[in-house]
């Protein structure tokens, strides 16, 4: 396996112009879920298992290890015990917080993807018209997956990228 900058460029091809309409998590698993329009239903999906960081300008305001940190409410609480902590309980973390908070009130029509950008190893930044920027890392050396991208409504549109390269 090695990474076809070429091939994955022209599966990504599609996100350019769609609007990121929602962001979700399973388990650990991130899922960015585009579209064209803002109301309009996903069909272009893009799921994270490896580091990633959502920036706007100098500030980091989204990144992988927040949803194993505890939320706002239980780090002002003096008697919160982070033995006791469980971030798979959806509003405990960073992540849910911030997505709830900051993340999904602005998805709007300036959410829309302006550029896309892969290195030579795979990693991937997505740069929307608002100013912010997605940006997925590799962190293996070996196959596990990292990133995939898939298309609903086309089947033949689909990237797996591991720390390897294009899993086909």
């Amino acid at each position: 396996m090695s990474f076809d900058k070429t091939y994955a460029e022209r599966m990504l091809e599609g996100l350019c112009e769609a609007n990121l309409v929602s962001l979700r998590r399973a388990g650990d698993m991130i899922r960015f879920q585009f579209a064209y329009g803002t109301n309009a239903n996903p069909f272009m999906h893009i799921h994270v298992q490896s580091s990633y960081r959502v920036t706007m300008g100098c500030k980091i305001i989204l990144a992988s290890a927040d949803i194993y940190q505890p939320n706002s409410v239980h780090l002002a609480n003096q008697d919160f015990v982070f033995s006791d902590f469980d971030w798979t309980i959806f509003g405990e973390n960073r992540f849910d917080e911030t997505v709830q908070s900051k993340i999904l009130p602005i998805l709007d029509d300036d959410f829309v993807v302006k550029d896309i950008e892969l290195s030579n190893f795979g990693d991937l930044k997505i740069i929307f018209k608002n100013g912010y920027h997605l940006e997925v890392y590799l962190d293996t050396s070996g196959e596990e997956e990292c990133w995939r991208f898939l298309n609903t409504q086309d089947a033949d549109i689909y990237l797996i990228v591991t720390g390897v390269g294009i899993e086909k």
